[in-house]
């Protein structure tokens, strides 16, 4: 099995094993504050697609960063 995980410090989204190694992790600074990941079932995006919630910066209302839901297409996924 496999875990989805955000961190959000990092700006990344990261694929784990059961036992914490990290297999795969988007690059830094991706997405802004991201808080949660849920993988597309295919009923609105192609199946494998990740929906990836962004908390961001609280109180800051000058650049719009954060408070958002992005798409991230898979390598599979890709156009």
């Amino acid at each position: 099995g496999h875990l989805l995980v955000t961190d959000f410090l990092r700006g990344t989204v990261l694929l784990m094993d059961l036992d914490g190694e990290v297999l795969q992790e988007t690059a830094p600074m991706s997405f802004i504050g991201p808080t949660s990941v849920q993988v597309s079932d295919g009923r609105l995006l192609p199946a494998g697609e990740l929906f990836v919630t962004s908390r961001g910066v609280q109180f800051e209302t000058l650049t719009g960063l954060g408070d958002a839901l992005s798409v991230f297409r898979t390598k599979g996924n890709q156009p």
